[in-house]
């Protein structure tokens, strides 16, 4: 998922459709629920933020394919601030430098 959030972060509109979709439907069961069971060291807020990280991603998705540029972009800002809430609160994530993502503007510049 970080490869395409990196990716999506400098793409074009075309690339950015791809790896939004992409992060979107990684590890989504399409369930609203939780997991039952999620590993200690991923940390107790990751079941909701893991459902906010793949609705901002979707929404980046929908907002790229409506040609909504700036709509695309506050819902990347926010999917990277899911990604940083997340690793921040888990144990087992905190070591994964998340740097590169708020290094680059956000999508290509148009």
């Amino acid at each position: 998922m970080l490869v395409d959030l990196v990716a999506l972060r400098g793409a074009d509109e075309a690339s950015a459709t791809e790896h939004s979709k992409s992060i979107a439907d990684a590890c989504d069961s399409g369930e609203e629920e939780a997991p039952s069971e999620v590993p200690e060291a991923w940390g107790k807020d990751f079941a909701p933020i893991d459902r906010a990280l793949h609705r901002d991603a979707a929404e980046t998705h929908a907002a790229l394919v409506r040609g909504d540029i700036d709509g695309a972009r506050a819902a990347y800002l926010r999917l990277v601030s899911d990604c940083t809430s997340c690793h921040e609160q888990s144990s087992a994530a905190q070591h994964v430098d998340l740097q590169t993502l708020s290094d680059l503007p956000p999508l290509a510049a148009r």
